[in-house]
């Protein structure tokens, strides 16, 4: 059964700097793939189609959209030993992201564990290099540095996310909707 992730998306003012960011890095590394700038709200879920999983979808925007308002705090660049996980900007794990994290698993009858809850964006995948993922978390407080107000969201969004696929290739965007109400 295929896999699929819920993720917020951010505003162009985020998107752009962060795609160039993670276009970059991947670049450089063979082992760092290129894939769109998020923070995942419900992550690896399966189900039988894509019609099934925008079902399930639609169930958690419905109560995700009274939760969060329209935007996530930056915290801090870390680094990570996971392949999904090795350099990203953590997220202050607000009041409302934990709400809207428990509305959207609850809605989709999935159990999520808010203390393992960790929001962030990632800002390169696969490097396994420990030395080269701290040379990317310097140069993306650097690059970032300004940016550490309010992340703006622009939508939520459904995307099948095989994990096993390294390269990212095959993650697609199923739907997607406004986060402006």
């Amino acid at each position: 059964m295929p896999t699929y992730s819920i993720w917020l998306e951010p505003t162009r003012e985020w998107f752009v700097p962060a795609v160039r960011f993670i276009g970059r890095e991947a670049k450089h590394s063979t082992k760092a793939p290129f894939f769109t700038p998020h923070v995942t709200l419900v992550g690896g879920f399966s189900c039988k189609d894509d019609a099934e999983a925008q079902h399930e979808f639609d169930k958690a925007w419905r109560r995700v959209r009274g939760c969060v308002s329209s935007n996530l705090v930056p915290d801090v660049v870390e680094c990570g030993t996971k392949r999904h996980q090795c350099v990203y900007m953590k997220m202050k794990k607000t009041t409302e992201l934990v709400k809207a994290f428990e509305a959207a698993h609850e809605a989709m009858g999935l159990k999520g564990d808010v203390n393992a809850f960790m929001p962030h964006m990632s800002l390169a995948y696969g490097v396994d290099d420990e030395e080269e993922r701290e040379r990317i978390a310097k140069r993306a407080t650097e690059e970032f540095r300004e940016s550490h107000q309010a992340l703006w969201l622009d939508v939520i969004s459904l995307w099948e996310t095989d994990v096993s696929d390294d390269s990212c290739d095959s993650w697609r965007l199923v739907v997607s909707h406004s986060m402006k109400m």
